[in-house]
């Protein structure tokens, strides 16, 4: 049975087909594509690996809590268009609250114990790693993003920042979405019980 798990946001997303032992089968973002282009390459990894009504697919939702209409309006939309997208498999996927996954690999809270005197940067950085270590634990370690865009230049070009950090975060956005999956297995019980855990409709 395979898992399909998908970090979802407005401007990056990445998403990830594993099986039961936990092997990575398919990986991709939603670099240079539409919405609606990367909603239907959901779609066909599904139809691809034959997903059957005990086969998952999990996407992370907005975090809870937020307020601002400016940082929701755009995500929600994109989830729109990927329920669509995935009309003929709504009965295996389900919306994820990021701390839910987060929780169980320990990288959704900074410890007590470590979070005195740490910034907001400090914090996010540590659990940033946390996450990565999670999935290094578990043999996986993310595309190599920033390589692959210095491979691709010309020689002699200039390689700058702002080209490669966004690149960097990225990184980071194929681990959440190996560690879904994972979740998924690891968990000792049905997720879908769990609160943080929704269908498409409620």
């Amino acid at each position: 049975m395979f898992t399909l798990t998908v970090d979802l946001a407005a401007k990056f997303s990445a998403a990830c087909v594993q099986d039961d032992a936990g092997e990575v089968h398919r990986e991709w973002d939603s670099r240079g594509v539409s919405h609606i282009a990367f909603a239907r390459s959901l779609r066909d990894a599904a139809i691809d690996f034959g997903f059957d009504p005990d086969s998952r697919i999990l996407v992370e939702d907005v975090p809870y809590g937020i307020s601002s209409q400016g940082q929701v309006k755009s995500p929600l939309r994109f989830q729109g268009i990927v329920i669509d997208e995935l009309e003929d498999f709504l009965g295996q996927t389900f919306f994820v609250n990021p701390r839910t996954w987060q929780t169980f690999f320990g990288c959704a809270i900074v410890p007590k114990e470590l979070a005195k005197g740490m910034t907001k940067t400090m914090k996010e950085s540590w659990l940033i790693g946390a996450a990565a270590q999670a999935a290094a634990d578990r043999g996986y370690s993310p595309p190599d993003l920033v390589a692959q865009f210095i491979a691709e230049q010309p020689e002699g070009a200039r390689i700058l920042k702002k080209d490669t950090n966004p690149l960097t975060k990225n990184m980071t956005d194929y681990v959440d979405a190996f560690l879904m999956g994972r979740w998924v297995r690891e968990f000792d019980g049905d997720v879908r019980t769990l609160s943080g855990v929704q269908p498409p409709f409620i």
